[in-house]
């Protein structure tokens, strides 16, 4: 779970609106695209300060308080707060910057 408050940093590459001849076997030179693709933060604070902000994003995900593009999250994300054993942790971290 640890771990996971990585997504407080940086960015990824959305791939919405990319040319589909650029999409077209993926592979090695999967960078051509990147070029076509919107850099997004993973959480919408600062992308470049490590933080707890992505555990107070998953739990305001998992009671539907936030809008559609506030955050990024893959399953493995969600999986966190759906999981009961999981959320405990997730809501240490939320409520304790120092985590």
């Amino acid at each position: 779970v640890a771990l996971m408050g990585g997504h407080s940093l940086g960015r990824w590459t959305s791939l919405l609106g990319v040319p589909k001849e650029c999409l077209k076997n993926l592979n090695s030179k999967w960078e051509r695209c990147l070029p076509y693709g919107e850099r997004l933060p993973f959480v919408s604070e600062d992308p470049d300060t490590f933080s707890n902000s992505y555990f107070k994003w998953l739990l305001l995900w998992n009671e539907r308080k936030i809008e559609y593009g506030d955050v990024h999250f893959i399953p493995t994300d969600v999986v966190l707060v759906i999981d009961d054993g999981f959320r405990e942790y997730v809501q240490r971290f939320a409520g304790d910057k120092e985590s």
